[in-house]
């Protein structure tokens, strides 16, 4: 995704992508290894510079106070910003391709399983609690570097205390390895799992994240969380071990109860790209309401009036 160019279908304009790793301090939701400092090619940036010129130094540039490489003749850049400004950032214009948030236990786990340890954990001696991953394009190195100084200064404004830029495609690369295990990384180091694929509005989604977190505390349930933050499509996932199976649904389920309710009370959808299942159902017709639960089965009904396509499911 990162940094790749490739012609438009004319020939005319070049396209450049521009990925942006996002990070903001943050509670841990357990115990976390030691702790990893930017090191290498991860450039840690304190201030933005309001002007400046270009300073092109191997095959990088310098422009306002922030490092961005380039790949081909364009730049592809790679920041961290806080988790609040995901609202103001798609406010903005910039048309994200997407907008990623992972939290810190599971970009640890992440780093331990697969040994992939690009994401720092510590930057200029402040604790990353959270991140988020942006990708933005462009037609043309103006219109990139444009989108970069407005997303940089969308994160000064939402309290970043620091904006990373990591600056080899080999390792932006690696971010996104990092990011495509955490399912994988998840199974394998729990016993029990289920999980929820809520859709929450933008601007909400801190708070559920709280929410959920708080409720998994209160019923002796681990909460795993990560998502498209651009979208509000929330994978949650509740995590048991050295439990037997039946207690572990019984607080499980406690959780989905009070976590689809706040779902609902912040005008979101039970789920998002999952779709809805047996487990799940339930949830589906106290958020969507009788009638267009309803309207639904009468539409399965037309398309299937002898009940033989995935019978016995949602719409009966």
């Amino acid at each position: 995704m990162g940094g790749l160019l490739g012609l438009g279908r004319l020939g005319v304009r070049v396209h450049a992508t521009c990925l942006c790793l996002v990070c903001f301090a943050g509670r841990l939701s357990r115990p976390s290894p030691p702790n990893r400092e930017t090191t290498g090619h991860i450039v840690a940036v304190k201030q933005t510079a309001r002007e400046g010129k270009q300073i092109c130094c191997q095959g990088s540039a310098l422009l306002s106070g922030k490092l961005i490489c380039r790949v081909g003749n364009l730049p592809s850049i790679v920041v961290l910003l806080p988790f609040a400004a995901v609202p103001k950032i798609k406010l903005a214009g910039l048309n994200p391709q997407s907008i990623e948030f992972m939290e810190r236990d599971i970009v640890d786990s992440s780093a331990e399983y697969t040994g992939n340890k690009i994401i720092p954990t510590v930057v200029d001696g402040n604790e990353c609690g959270a991140y988020i991953l942006v990708t933005l394009d462009g037609n043309d190195e103006d219109e990139i570097f444009q989108r970069a100084e407005t997303l940089a200064e969308i994160g000064e404004e939402a309290g970043a205390f620091d904006t990373l830029v990591i600056e080899r495609p080999a390792d932006k690369a690696a971010v996104w390895a990092a990011r495509s295990a955490f399912l994988t990384v998840i199974e394998a180091e729990t016993e029990h799992l289920d999980e929820m694929d809520v859709v929450i509005p933008v601007d909400k989604i801190a708070e559920f994240l709280g929410f959920i977190h708080d409720t998994g505390v209160e019923n002796d349930v681990l909460i795993r969380s990560f998502g498209h933050a651009g979208d509000g499509n929330l994978h949650i996932y509740c995590c048991g071990n050295n439990i037997e199976r039946e207690a572990f649904l019984e607080k499980s389920t406690r959780v989905m109860h009070a976590a689809y309710a706040k779902c609902n009370e912040l005008g979101g959808q039970v789920s998002g790209e999952h779709g809805i299942g047996h487990a799940k159902k339930e949830y589906l017709r106290e958020s969507v309401g009788d009638t267009a639960f309803s309207l639904m089965t009468s539409i399965k009904q037309a398309f299937d009036p002898k009940g033989i396509l995935n019978p016995g499911k949602v719409c009966n």
